[in-house]
């Protein structure tokens, strides 16, 4: 499995490189207060980086409040395990009158 997993990332790493010297161009990109020449390689890996900024704060809510569920799971666990504790030690009573 590990040979899988460093040949999938020098072929992905070889698929880089390759659009990288394909694509090596500037572009021109025009804003509200001048121009700017960007490397187009680089301006991809910019805005990749970006994108994954945004993702990752997108699911920051989930995250915390997967964080805080299983922070009161494994408190409801420790009650279980705890309780399950002190029936184990808890004398056996004989509870049954017998009637004659």
């Amino acid at each position: 499995m590990k040979y899988v997993v460093t040949i999938f990332w020098i072929c992905i790493a070889f698929i880089v490189v390759l659009f990288t010297t394909l694509n090596s161009y500037s572009v021109s990109i025009n804003y509200s207060l001048g121009k700017l020449q960007v490397y187009f390689p680089l301006l991809l890996v910019i805005f990749l980086f970006i994108g994954s900024l945004f993702g990752m704060c997108a699911l920051l809510p989930v995250v915390f409040k997967l964080k805080r569920r299983h922070i009161k799971l494994k408190g409801d666990l420790k009650n279980a395990h705890k309780e399950l504790d002190s029936l184990r030690t808890m004398p056996v009573t004989d509870s049954v009158a017998v009637e004659t």
